[in-house]
């Protein structure tokens, strides 16, 4: 991706981390600000390598690469400025967990922040179905993300939370499905039902967890595994694919919105893989939401879809960082710089699976 990036110095690292532990200990700190000029923010993760001796993947990196690059794409709304990286090493869950809380601690009312991952994901051991996405060295579980988005991120700014992991879609199941697979889901401990309760939702209102100022959209359902085959992941490239073709604006009003970006790379990655199948939340969230400006590209839907996951663009990941400060440019993609630390890892990761 060739952008400039957005560089921090190691006083706003050391405020961020401060001011992140403060959160951490007291909760909510989001507060209304005057409304200004939509600005929108993205924090994209992609995880190959775990130092906790989990298997390496190979799409992951180029994913969060490709996803960054078909958004620059659209300079009218997303600024290099605003476009922030992890990756491999990286990547820790304190990092990760750190960059969210910057980006709540900067989006104003009005702001859209897109958080992207690829990467393993899992069930949690021990008999309980609650998920986790994977980080480098630690998992991030599915009601910290949603206490996280609750406590952070103020009801005026609009966050999408994308994710091309395996069982991505316990995440937002919903809590009154029918299904007997979905029957057995711990769904107390989903990442929207942990939101909808940290900002004070009563239990007979959180069927389906949709929020009022958040969305997901997940690679597979609870009971799946995403899949990877060349440069991409399946849903992660068709999210690019999306980005890029004409057809994806499916009303042709000449923007592609979050809905129709979704339902172009959820059918896709169906064709890819029919036993992987895209979910989202929110949808008059992610309907009333421009992501991009359409693209130019003339591929139809299935285009490519004999070969692997569409996307282009990017470069390669960074390497692990001594004195945990990041602060310079990695494979030529923005590198969003964090303090992390070293973490266990407890559970059972599930892997994506490589075609």
């Amino acid at each position: 991706m060739n952008a400039t990036t957005a560089q921090l110095n190691r006083r706003t690292l050391r405020t961020l981390a401060n001011r992140l532990l403060l959160a951490l200990t007291l909760g909510n700190f989001a507060t209304s600000s005057p409304a200004q000029a939509v600005n929108h923010w993205v924090l994209a993760v992609g995880i190959n390598e775990y130092s906790s001796g989990v298997s390496s993947l190979g799409a992951c990196v180029n994913d969060a690469n490709d996803v960054l690059s078909a958004l620059a794409g659209d300079n009218s709304r997303w600024n290099p400025q605003r476009m922030y990286m992890l990756t491999d090493y990286d990547a820790t869950k304190y990092n990760i967990r750190s960059g969210l809380y910057y980006l709540a601690s900067v989006a104003q009312p009005g702001d859209v922040v897109v958080y992207f991952q690829s990467s393993h994901g899992g069930q949690s051991s021990q008999g309980s179905k609650a998920t986790f996405l994977c980080a480098t060295d630690g998992n991030y579980h599915d009601a910290e993300v949603g206490a996280d988005l609750a406590a952070w991120f103020s009801d005026d700014v609009k966050v999408f939370f994308i994710v091309d992991a395996c069982h991505s879609g316990g995440l937002i199941k919903d809590a009154g499905s029918t299904s007997r697979e979905a029957r057995d889901w711990k769904f107390g401990d989903n990442a929207m039902s942990a939101f909808m309760q940290a900002r004070g939702i009563a239990p007979e209102a959180r069927a389906k967890a949709t929020g009022i100022n958040v969305s997901f959209m997940t690679a597979a359902d609870y009971n799946e595994l995403s899949a990877e085959r060349g440069r991409n992941g399946f849903f992660a490239g068709s999210l690019v694919h999306a980005m890029k073709n004409a057809a994806a604006d499916q009303n042709g009003d000449g923007l592609l919105s979050f809905l129709e970006m979704h339902m172009w790379a959820a059918t896709r990655a169906s064709l890819l893989n029919p036993e992987q199948n895209a979910q989202l939340s929110n949808q008059s969230l992610l309907s009333r939401t421009t992501v991009t400006k359409r693209g130019s590209g003339n591929a139809t839907i299935s285009e490519g879809t004999g070969g692997g996951g569409g996307g282009g663009g990017g470069g390669e990941g960074g390497e692990t960082c001594d004195i945990g400060l990041c602060c310079d440019m990695r494979g030529g993609a923005p590198l969003l710089m964090a303090i992390g630390f070293a973490g266990l890892v407890s559970d059972q990761r599930r892997r994506r699976m490589k075609q």
